[in-house]
């Protein structure tokens, strides 16, 4: 998947990938360290990081997967990058980014959600709407371009994710578990490929389900390789990364949505 691949390394140069950024909006201590199970009884069935394409009727035009609790900082710093930084600055897209409920993070217990809409301007214009619940850990896609979020952008986001979480967990200072801040930033793509990879999945565990499909195209070409869920409990015991180092500000850019 080149194009995914460019995408990640233009992302990854352009854009500030510490996490102090997401202080503001989104504080460690308004992230659940344990997740619920999700309500449905499909979204029970969605794997981890990984899309199965026949989860859910054609006629609901959605895909759904699920993370672990240790990477909802990352997604959520993740999803900023590609649709507020990137789409969002693009003349021919318009995005609209919002919580559920209002404010959920000066609010204690409830459901809570970040919700993104990726709308293009024309007459028929939302393309799909990303819901990422986070006591549940499940991140939900439904639209009429769904297949475009199933085919690239899942892929972009979950690199991206690995590409930020290789990043910070480098920046980390041994001695006093200072985080990046935004002068810090450098080019993620010269870090070593030996340095210890925290919460990213290895790609001989689990290779995700790939439709490739796209908006201006009618032909689609589908790529079906096996979904293999990672072991979970081999996942935890590497996943040992802690995000609430992450979130010293010193006054550094805060996360803002539109």
């Amino acid at each position: 998947m080149e194009g995914v691949s460019k995408q990640v390394e233009q992302l990854t140069k352009c854009n500030d990938l510490s996490m102090s950024s997401m202080h503001s909006e989104y504080p460690s201590q308004c992230l659940p360290t344990k997740l619920k199970p999700p309500s449905g009884d499909k979204a029970k069935k969605a794997m981890y990081e990984c899309i199965d394409l026949n989860m859910y009727e054609d006629q609901a035009n959605m895909v759904a997967f699920r993370i672990m609790s240790e990477r909802l900082a990352f997604w959520i710093k993740s999803l900023h990058i590609l649709y507020y930084d990137h789409y969002g600055k693009l003349p021919q897209y318009v995005v609209n980014w919002y919580d559920e409920p209002k404010d959920w993070c000066k609010k204690s217990g409830g459901n809570r959600a970040i919700c993104i809409e990726l709308s293009t301007k024309d007459d028929d214009p939302l393309m799909y709407k990303i819901t990422f619940f986070l006591n549940t850990g499940l991140i939900k896609a439904q639209g009429k371009a769904k297949d475009k979020f199933a085919s690239h952008d899942f892929h972009v986001l979950k690199a991206l994710t690995d590409k930020i979480i290789d990043y910070n967990n480098n920046c980390i200072n041994t001695d006093n578990g200072s985080p990046c801040t935004a002068d810090e930033v450098s080019e993620t793509s010269d870090i070593n490929s030996n340095s210890t990879k925290v919460g990213n999945y290895n790609e001989n565990q689990m290779t995700a389900v790939k439709q490739i499909a796209t908006s201006d195209k009618t032909e689609t070409q589908t790529q079906g390789e096996s979904c293999i869920q990672t072991d979970l409990d081999n996942y935890r015991a590497v996943a040992q990364f802690k995000p609430e180092q992450l979130f010293e500000t010193n006054g550094k850019k805060t996360l803002s949505k539109l």
